[in-house]
């Protein structure tokens, strides 16, 4: 059965990690939700792929090169009052790194680390146009599963 994004929870936690966490590390964090959360970008991991061609060969060779552990954007609701949307607008004026958990509506649950960018009011618009706040998230460990 497809899963969607209804009744997903994204957290952000209490304390900077700037180093590589396990499962386990993820797990004992304390963790603050951003709530009124509208959209949540992409966890995806993509590879650099390296190009080389030689004189002597008519196919490129490839290699992978460094990983980019993703970079979602996220939009809330805009709350002046939202202790996790407050937590992301001080992460964003750090220079630390944080844990994230995106708890899926089935259980699952995604952690990573990384940087806050963002925090900007988003939307524009006219009377039927929401208030929005959007951030935007530096992520440095490749995600890691709990499920």
């Amino acid at each position: 059965m497809a899963l969607t994004y209804a009744g997903a929870k994204l957290y952000i936690g209490t304390t900077a990690a700037n180093a590589d966490l396990d499962l386990s590390g993820f797990q004992a964090k304390s963790y603050t939700r951003v709530n009124s959360t509208g959209s949540v970008g992409d966890w995806e991991t993509t590879d650099n792929i390296l190009t080389y061609n030689t004189t002597d060969d008519d196919v490129a060779d490839k290699q992978k090169g460094v990983a980019n552990a993703g970079d979602p954007a996220i939009e809330c609701a805009y709350s002046s009052s939202d202790t996790g949307q407050l937590a992301m607008v001080t992460a964003r004026d750090a220079s630390d790194k944080y844990p994230f958990k995106l708890e899926l509506s089935n259980g699952d649950i995604l952690y990573s680390r990384g940087v806050v960018g963002g925090a900007g009011i988003g939307g524009g618009g006219g009377r039927e146009d929401f208030v929005v706040r959007k951030f935007s998230l530096g992520l440095v460990q490749i995600p890691v599963w709990d499920v």
